[in-house]
C-alpha cells in the first residue's frame, strides 16, 4: 500500500484509508465471531459435564443393582449345591447299605455252593446257584463294603467262572487279597502292624524284631535300625534310628517272601530325641529285587513332617497298581531344620506304617484243588 501511494500520488490515499478501515472492521467481526463460538463451546462443555455426571451416576446405580442380583444368585446356587450334596450323601448311604446286604447274601451263597460241591451234593449246589442268580446286579462306583480288612478266598475254579457268568465281581482264584485302609495316623489298620501281630494272630511286637520284616540302612549314627518301622503304640522315649549325615542316605524295608503290597498310603514318625530336624527331601520307592526301584512318591521341600519330637504325617500314594515286597526311603536333599542355614542329611525315624492291598506272593500260592 505504501509503494502504491508513492506511485499513484496523493489522489490514491483516500482509497487506501478505506481499505484499511474495511480490514479493521472485518477483523473486528471475526473477533466477535470467535467470542461467540467460544461462548457456545463453553456452554456445550458445561452441558457435557452435566450429562457425564448423570451418566456416571446411572452406570454406578446399574452396577450396584447388578452386583446385588449376582450376590443373591450366588446365595441361591450355594443353597442348591448344599441340598444336592445332602441328597447325594443320603443316596450314597442307601446304596452302600443295599450293596452291603447284597454282598453278604452273595458270600453266604458262595460258601454254601462250595460246601455242597465238596460234600458231593449236586442238588444242594444247584439250589444255591439259583439263589446266586437272584442276587441283584448293579453297576456302581461305590465300594461294596467299606471295612478295614476285606478278605476273600475262592478255591474252586468253577465257582469263579460261575460268578463271572452271573456278572458279579471278578474274583481271583487261589489268592487271598486283604485291603488295609488308612483311617488315622498309626491306627491298627496298617500292613506293618498286621505283620507285627504275626499276621493278626497275636499281640503286637515290632515286626523287625520278630524277623518278619528286614530293615537296612546306608549307615547308623544312633539307635537300632528296627526302630524305624516301630508302631506308635510301641512307645519308648529313645526308640529312634538315625543315619549319619550323608547325602543320599537310605533305608529299606523288606517284607519277606510271603506277601507283596500295592501301597495306597504311608506314615512316618519323626525322631523322638532331636527336636530340630525332620525329613524334607526324599523319595518313597518300591522294588521286587532290591536293584530296580520305582519312585512312588517324590517329596521336595516337604514341610508336613515338622521338626519336632515324634511329629507324624501320612501321605497318600496315587495311581500305584504294582505289588512290591520291599520299600525304600531315599534322601534327595537336606533336612528341614529350625535354623534355616543348617544343612544336614540325617535320615531319622521313630516309626513307619504302610497301607494298601496285600496279596500272597504269586509263586507262594497253593496248587488248585
Amino acid at each position: 500500500i505504501f509503494f502504491s501511494c508513492l506511485l499513484c500520488g496523493p489522489s490514491a490515499r483516500p482509497r487506501w484509508t478505506m481499505e484499511v478501515t474495511d480490514a479493521v472492521n472485518a477483523a473486528q467481526e471475526y473477533a466477535d465471531e470467535i467470542k461467540k463460538c467460544t461462548a457456545e463451546i463453553e456452554a456445550t462443555l458445561g452441558k457435557l459435564d452435566d450429562e457425564h455426571d448423570f451418566a456416571r451416576q446411572k452406570i454406578t446405580e446399574h452396577f450396584n443393582k447388578l452386583a446385588l442380583e449376582l450376590d443373591n444368585r450366588k446365595k441361591e446356587l450355594l443353597d442348591d449345591l448344599a441340598k444336592l450334596k445332602e441328597y447325594k450323601a443320603r443316596r450314597l448311604g442307601e446304596q452302600k447299605t443295599e450293596l452291603a446286604a447284597a454282598l453278604d447274601t452273595l458270600h453266604e451263597a458262595v460258601m454254601h455252593v462250595n460246601h455242597a460241591v465238596q460234600d458231593n451234593h449236586p442238588e444242594d449246589a444247584q439250589h444255591f446257584v439259583q439263589q446266586l442268580e437272584k442276587v441283584p446286579r448293579q453297576q456302581t462306583p461305590i465300594p461294596l463294603v467299606e471295612t478295614t480288612k476285606f478278605q476273600y478266598t475262592l478255591d474252586s475254579k468253577g465257582d469263579v467262572e460261575r460268578l463271572k457268568e452271573f456278572g458279579f465281581l471278578d474274583f481271583k482264584p487261589h489268592v487271598t487279597g486283604i485291603t488295609f485302609a488308612h483311617q488315622s495316623d498309626f491306627d491298627t489298620n496298617g500292613v506293618l502292624y498286621w505283620m507285627g501281630c504275626n499276621y493278626g494272630t497275636k499281640a503286637y511286637q515290632n515286626p523287625a524284631d520278630l524277623g518278619l520284616v528286614t530293615v537296612a540302612a546306608s549307615s547308623c549314627e544312633y539307635g537300632q535300625v528296627n526302630h524305624a518301622v516301630a508302631h506308635d503304640c510301641a512307645g519308648g522315649k529313645h526308640n529312634t534310628f538315625m543315619t549319619q549325615s550323608a547325602p543320599g542316605s537310605w533305608l529299606t524295608v523288606y517284607l519277606g517272601v510271603q506277601y507283596v503290597v500295592c501301597p495306597t498310603a504311608y506314615t512316618l514318625k519323626n525322631c523322638v530325641i532331636n527336636p530340630c530336624h525332620a525329613l524334607a527331601n526324599w523319595e518313597f520307592q518300591g522294588s521286587n529285587n532290591g536293584t530296580a526301584w520305582d519312585t512312588l512318591k517324590c517329596h521336595a521341600d516337604d514341610k508336613m513332617l515338622l521338626p519336632a519330637r515324634g511329629s507324624v504325617h501320612t501321605w497318600a500314594i496315587e495311581g500305584c497298581t504294582t505289588f512290591y515286597n520291599r520299600f525304600r526311603i531315599l534322601m534327595t536333599g537336606p533336612n528341614q531344620h529350625t535354623q534355616p542355614h543348617a544343612k544336614f542329611h540325617y535320615l531319622m525315624l521313630s516309626g513307619m506304617e504302610i497301607y494298601g492291598f496285600v496279596e500272597k506272593t504269586p509263586w507262594m500260592e497253593p496248587n488248585p484243588k
